[in-house]
């Protein structure tokens, strides 16, 4: 799902980090529901033939520049996921900065983030019998 140049793991919790070197926000939030609709998509079957589906939130945030603040980026793109949890879960949110100038540091009261098209299909994370 990610591209060759993509490095994806897990940041703690319940929480992936995937970083897309060179990407705009509109590709980096196009991967993000690419990823999203595919694991949406997924049908496990458990004991006894239960099927286990699972949904997923992103958050997606751009930095630029030969430095990036990679704290701040995190902080930003955790700023768009928990808006995206906030909004109802299994959807796309993005980190945008209302400021002039770079990217971060950019204080939490002029962020906004913007929904992306969610899928037709909106599962919950449930265990169905």
């Amino acid at each position: 799902m990610c591209r060759h140049r993509a490095l994806a793991g897990r940041l703690g919790g319940e929480e992936f980090l995937v970083i897309l070197p060179g990407s705009t926000l509109e590709h980096a939030c196009l991967q993000a529901e690419t990823m999203r609709k595919a694991i949406a998509g997924l049908e496990i079957r458990g004991s006894q033939e239960r099927k286990l589906s699972f949904t997923v939130s992103a958050g997606v945030a751009i930095g630029s520049g030969e430095q990036i603040d990679f704290e701040g980026l995190v902080h930003d793109a955790d700023v768009a996921l928990y808006r995206a949890k906030s909004a109802g879960r299994n959807r796309t949110k993005a980190f945008q900065n209302m400021g002039e100038g770079p990217m971060h540091p950019t204080p939490v009261t002029r962020s906004t983030t913007r929904d992306l098209p969610a899928s037709d299909a909106h599962t919950k994370a449930t265990e169905n019998g």
